[in-house]
């Protein structure tokens, strides 16, 4: 299970990365000029994705 700290350092991580390329990140998601991209997310230390439109959580070991 990764600390709190390391799991807030992958979402900073994420975010300058979504700057990086100039997609804007809302309460519900990803986006890029008005089309959601997806999600990302931890819950218990499984970091998991949404992509687009989907349902259905994938979970990954690498974010």
């Amino acid at each position: 299970m990764l600390s709190s700290s390391t799991e807030n350092q992958i979402m900073a991580h994420i975010f300058n990365e979504c700057q990086n390329y100039g997609f804007e990140i809302l309460d519900d998601g990803i986006y890029n000029n008005g089309v959601k991209l997806g999600e990302v997310g931890c819950t218990d230390g499984n970091w998991w994705i949404i992509l687009g439109f989907s349902d259905q959580q994938q979970y990954s070991n690498t974010v």
